[in-house]
């Protein structure tokens, strides 16, 4: 028995059986150790291989080629038409499109050969994937990041002891289906997490979900989970339709800039630092049901991965369209003049006299002042950007209106400049991380608040300021806390 099925049977009561089953079938296809035949279009050219897959996550398939077949085989072969690998029942297409890379050994006799895919699937049906049964394993490395600490209580345990302390499951319930979404750990640095619905559900469907429960749960932890995927599928009662997929994404995002914290306080409780449940389960249906939602938190996600101007620009971006999604219009910051009578006969006063130069200057600059004559009456983008807090009962002081004004700074490729001493104290390079994590910080509380989450965030500008110059100064970080800011005082 080798160490990995001694692995799998240590957690086999900690999941259900047919996660188990499928997480076997996983580590079988991931192993190279099982024996394959690659059949392909051309007559009688079966070939003997095997499968292993990569840390990039490709799978890299190797085969011999006989002396026979070269006048047969062409070197191109796998990038125009299709393969399948077939062992004990077991059956995997490889679709040309997913192939990557070919190699071949130069030399007489046998030629040693080998592909590069980044997904396979087990049928040619799409039929399969309607109406049925689904399950997805994300792969995540559990050193690189902690699945039981990242911003949200799990209430609910896949442990078939039921009364089991160990709680690593949340429910979500979307269009009358119920998700279970968990993580499991399958060895010292591996781990999946899980999404999976008894209900039938299409395909699709359970991809927006997925990408749902991912946006919310990046949005809290800085962890979006986009490493590798396996799909399964099978159709309630017919086990001849169980079937699965494999896609290589490689598009994992690991911030280390959680806004909820995942750290443990003596004055701060953790009901304070993390969303309950419920709160999730708000969260993900609300991404689900507003796709431009789901992506400002993706937005948000990777703005927090990156330093200098562009950070600064997407969160401008998430930051405008979160107020116009989960604001009221009529919430929104309200004209200068709220009297129509008044706003109207100051337009007219002044576009007649606007008219007496319009043979003095240019068309195009007529033109411009007239456009601006226009939004009058309108507030600035800051303004409004600034409403939607006063619609949601959180507080703005002086440093956030700043934040918020460089909105069109950003999105006009300049940099903020400092207005009060505190901002004076600071480098260039300070200043602009601090106005760029704030308005990170300030767009998810927004949607945080609109959940329900009243506690606190995460002020990775201040923490971030305070690291770098204890590091100046030769001291300590080790254990530092994390500076933080209340949603609802």
């Amino acid at each position: 028995m080798d160490e990995r099925t001694i692995k799998f049977q240590q957690i086999s009561d900690t999941i259900f059986e047919d996660d188990n089953a499928a997480l076997k079938l996983i580590s079988l296809f991931e192993s190279g150790k099982v024996d394959f035949k690659l059949a392909t279009a051309i007559d009688n050219v079966i070939m003997d291989a095997n499968m292993l897959r990569e840390s990039n996550g490709e799978f890299l398939v190797h085969f011999n080629l006989l002396p026979e077949w070269e006048d047969k085989f062409r070197m191109d072969y796998f990038f125009e038409k299709p393969a399948i690998l077939a062992t004990h029942g077991v059956r995997i297409l490889i679709n040309n499109t997913d192939v990557t890379a070919f190699k071949q050994s130069i030399g007489e006799g046998i030629k040693k050969a080998s592909i590069k895919i980044n997904a396979f699937r087990g049928d040619l049906d799409d039929n399969k994937w309607k109406n049925s049964k689904q399950s997805a394993y994300y792969r995540y490395d559990c050193d690189e990041f902690k699945a039981y600490s990242s911003g949200v209580f799990y209430d609910m345990t896949t442990s078939k002891d039921q009364n089991s302390s160990w709680k690593n499951c949340i429910k979500i319930e979307i269009d009358n289906r119920t998700i279970l979404f968990f993580h499991v750990r399958i060895e010292d640095n591996l781990g999946y997490f899980v999404f999976k619905t008894n209900d039938p559900i299409n395909h699709d469907d359970f991809l927006h979900i997925i990408n749902a429960i991912r946006a919310a749960f990046s949005l809290i932890s800085g962890f979006y989970i986009a490493d590798s995927a396996y799909f399964f599928s099978m159709q309630k009662g017919k086990k001849d339709t169980l079937t699965y997929r494999y896609e290589n994404f490689n598009d994992t995002i690991h911030t280390k800039r959680p806004l909820l914290d995942n750290h443990s306080y003596q004055d701060i409780s953790r009901e304070e630092l993390h969303l309950n449940s419920d709160q999730f389960a708000y969260l993900v249906k609300l991404l689900y049901e507003n796709e431009e939602l789901l992506r400002s938190c993706i937005l948000l996600t990777q703005a927090s991965n990156i330093n200098g101007l562009p950070k600064g620009c997407l969160a401008a971006v998430a930051l405008e369209t979160i107020t116009n999604v989960i604001v009221p219009k009529d919430k929104i910051a309200k004209p200068l003049i709220e009297d129509t009578e008044i706003s109207s006969q100051l337009k007219y006063e002044l576009k007649k006299a606007l008219k007496k130069i319009k043979g003095k200057v240019t068309k195009s600059t007529y033109d411009s002042l007239d456009s601006k004559l226009g939004k009058i009456n309108e507030r600035s983008n800051s303004s409004k950007l600034g409403s939607p807090f006063g619609a949601l009962s959180i507080d703005l002081d002086e440093e956030d209106l700043y934040c918020i004004s460089c909105r069109n700074r950003f999105l006009h490729g300049s940099l903020p400049t400092p207005t009060t001493d505190f901002f004076k104290s600071l480098t260039d390079d300070e200043l602009l991380n601090l106005v760029c994590n704030r308005l990170i910080m300030l767009s998810t509380m927004l949607i945080l608040k609109k959940i329900g989450y009243e506690h606190d965030v995460v002020d990775w500008g201040y923490t971030e300021i305070a690291i770098r110059r204890m590091m100046i100064m030769g001291e300590s970080v080790s254990g530092i806390g994390r500076a933080h800011r209340t949603i609802c005082n």
